[in-house]
């Protein structure tokens, strides 16, 4: 990865371009002189292989060749049309293994919603060739989550190995591995502090043209900022899906269109505000004001979004503790024993190593909010550069 800016140093044109790429329609017009004089900077073969690592390379790489245009290499041109195609291809057996699985499911009564993945793709970006995806996401209701499991392990897909809660459900899916066709994870909810949300999405879809469910606009956006929170606010992958959602879908939203979420789902509160947050700082779309007027943040909340690390530089051990601190500093008061026992105690019955990860991880979260104290930022403030 690009070392991001320190100490004054001039920020790596690479990462500048990716930040501005992943932008807003309109804050990429706003910027095209940037992002023109930026690219004319940029190493082509380091920016291809920082966008594939970001899984990045068919977006914002046919975003770089739209704005530089000739200044393009053709090598860099040929492998953003390979990373297209070829996540057209992958994204042609997810979408297979989904309709499979959606109608095994459907056969039984059980409702089951895509998520993300390729049809995500094409709502959002026009192309499922410009959103890599790997396997398929089914949300399915918390009750049909088991014989959900098994009618699906009765087709091919091998038997989960994800722990699970109290109650027999697993924290987030159950995870089913195929020997030949994509995976399948079935969720019974999207975030660490809900499930109200989620049923409440699963029963208010309604069938797309293919047959397939859909969320409302309104449930879908709600769900592409618990998903940026989830992973932490980490990189410019989730934040570029809701620029994307904005510009795609801003003339059918109403103004402030999730206050009514905000208000339903008072767990989820720290979660919406502070992705919100976020998201606007580093895309340049309005989302605070999706959720009303007044956009209130807690003192833990704000540190969340003081460790968003859009550049995602730095150890990867201390980056996988930044997301999942995040995620514990959004959670609602009462999480804190369900934080515990998800981030810190991955093994019980393995006591002596689950103690050692406790004290590293914690060490690394120490040294997370040490990093971001006061008002200093994990890394390069995106509103410095945009």
């Amino acid at each position: 990865m690009i070392r991001a800016r320190r100490a004054g140093d001039a920020l790596a044109p690479e990462l500048e371009a990716i930040l501005l790429l992943a932008g807003s329609g309109d804050r990429r017009t706003e910027c095209d002189a940037r992002i023109r004089a930026v690219l004319a900077r940029a190493d082509f073969e380091l920016l291809a292989r920082e966008l594939r690592d970001r899984r990045l390379l068919g977006l914002m790489g046919s975003r770089a060749i739209a704005a530089a245009g000739d200044a393009v290499p053709d090598g860099f041109r040929r492998q953003v049309q390979h990373a297209r195609t070829t996540a057209r291809a992958r994204s042609l057996a997810v979408e297979a293994a989904t309709r499979r699985a959606v109608a095994i499911l459907d056969a039984s009564g059980i409702r089951a919603l895509p998520l993300k993945g390729p049809l995500l793709a094409a709502d959002l970006h026009g192309d499922t060739g410009l959103r890599e995806t790997s396997d398929a996401d089914l949300l399915v209701p918390q009750a049909e989550l088991e014989p959900a499991c098994w009618l699906l392990m009765n087709d091919g897909w091998l038997e989960p190995a994800d722990r699970r809660r109290r109650g027999g459900v697993p924290d987030l899916h159950f995870a089913l591995d195929h020997p030949r066709r994509p995976s399948v994870e079935l969720h019974w909810r999207i975030h660490w502090y809900e499930g109200d949300f989620a049923a409440a999405m699963l029963a208010g879809a309604r069938p797309g043209d293919d047959g397939l469910l859909r969320p409302e606009l309104a449930d879908l956006g709600a769900s592409l900022l618990l998903y940026y929170a989830r992973d932490g606010f980490h990189g410019v992958r989730l934040a570029a899906d809701i620029a994307a959602f904005w510009d795609r879908h801003r003339a059918d939203l109403p103004p402030a269109f999730l206050l009514g979420h905000m208000r339903r789902y008072p767990r989820l509160r720290p979660a919406l505000t502070a992705a919100a947050t976020a998201a606007e700082r580093l895309t340049g779309v309005p989302v605070r004001s999706w959720l009303g007027n007044r956009v209130e943040m807690d003192r833990r909340a704000a540190l969340a979004v003081r460790l968003a690390d859009w550049t995602q530089d730095g150890e990867r051990d201390q980056l996988a503790a930044n997301i999942s601190l995040v995620g514990g500093l959004l959670g609602p008061g009462r999480s804190v024993p369900d934080f515990v026992r998800r981030e810190l105690v991955p093994d019980p019955a393995r006591p002596g190593a689950s103690a050692v990860h406790a004290l590293k991880m914690s060490a690394r979260y120490a040294a997370a909010v040490w990093r971001v104290r006061g008002e200093r930022e994990w890394a390069d403030d995106p509103e410095t550069l945009a």
